[in-house]
């Protein structure tokens, strides 16, 4: 089988390039906005042009939300052009092949966890992340996806009948883009109507502090949940405010501590007065000491992410260095980092 022509500018081939570099890097895919500022900072004139191609790049390579501020996301075809057959791409025929067998094993449970996967295609964590933000949206061959107290899970669809019996990517790619010759044009995961657009660009009361609640039910320790459910509500109302540094460093440095807390102290436990001392690098140590599992990225963000603690005074800030906006970016990074983790690996200590 062969792939057709792969009609990508050399700017657009570097956009692909900086797309997947984040992917591979942090583990997941990066904002359209943070990664078009990134490039545009760069005093190399391709890494401009790849910015502007950002907005050109079409379905067949990328995928974004419809309003543009999530992240942009490399479609397999796209992962192909930038990186060959990479790791990923490796991991994600893997993972086919396991969705083949099962649809054809009439006796065999359509849900396949995450354990499985892990074991037969041999994932490290920071692996098994990046396969699944990468088949987050192929739901047609895949089915959709879930998490609860074992890790995530996967559904194999009907539609996987389509692609029985391919074998490498470039096969699959083949038979894809000869499938669902609609999606290769437009890049959008959601183009609304009409009807649907004057409704979503309607004005809306202010929610109440309770239904903005975002929900971390994986952290066990019930009022450490709480609290670091009431901050997340609290940060939620103020990212897209300009400003608000401190709260915002203060509130996501808040939420983590939560978290790695959580990973340390046992259920309903008193939390230990040393802990309360460490900086947030030294919680990353004691969580990993106790059992959790912490990948690199969120430890390097975690070692040098502003001391949230100190923030209240001014005179340590003037010592240390006025806050930037590139403190808050950290510290909610690193906060996004890890609830990512969370969501998609479970709690990761054994049961206490």
């Amino acid at each position: 089988m062969t792939i057709g022509p792969l009609d990508v500018s050399a700017a657009g081939i570097r956009a692909l390039h900086a797309i997947y570099a984040h992917y591979h890097e942090q583990d997941a895919f990066p904002g359209l906005s943070d990664l078009r500022r990134a490039l545009l900072a760069s005093d190399d004139a391709s890494d401009e042009a790849a910015a502007e191609e950002l907005d050109r790049l079409s379905g067949r390579f990328v995928r974004k939300d419809h309003d543009r501020s999530g992240p942009i996301r490399l479609s397999v075809t796209g992962m192909y052009v930038a990186a060959g057959r990479c790791v990923e791409l490796q991991d994600f025929i893997g993972l086919l092949r396991i969705c083949q067998g099962r649809f054809k094993q009439n006796d065999a449970p359509r849900v396949i966890p995450a354990a499985d996967v892990r074991k037969e295609l041999g994932l490290d964590e920071s692996r098994e992340i990046r396969l699944q933000a990468l088949v987050e949206r192929w739901e047609f061959v895949l089915g959709p996806s879930g998490n609860d107290q074992q890790g995530w899970s996967w559904e194999v669809s009907d539609g996987i009948v389509d692609y029985r019996k391919v074998r490498t990517i470039e096969e699959f790619i083949e038979v894809y883009e000869a499938r669902h010759p609609d999606r290769l044009e437009t890049p959008y995961t959601y183009l609304p109507s009409a009807v649907d657009y004057l409704e979503r660009t309607r004005p809306r009361p202010q929610p109440d502090h309770d239904s903005r609640r975002l929900e971390l039910p994986f952290i066990r320790h019930a009022n450490l949940r709480a609290i670091a459910e009431r901050n997340y509500a609290d940060l939620t109302a103020l990212l897209t405010a300009d400003g608000q540094l401190v709260a915002k460093v203060v509130l996501a440095g808040a939420i983590v501590e939560a978290i790695l807390l959580d990973d340390i102290v046992d259920d309903g436990a008193i939390v230990p007065e040393q802990l309360l001392a460490l900086p947030l690098g030294g919680l990353v140590k004691e969580a990993r000491r106790a059992g959790a599992k912490v990948s690199q990225r969120v430890t390097k963000l975690a070692d040098v992410a502003k001391d949230y603690r100190n923030l209240g005074h001014p005179g340590r800030e003037l010592k240390e260095g006025q806050l930037s906006k590139e403190d808050a970016d950290v510290a909610t990074a690193l906060m996004n980092a890890l609830i990512a983790e969370r969501r998609v690996l479970g709690h990761t200590r054994s049961q206490r």
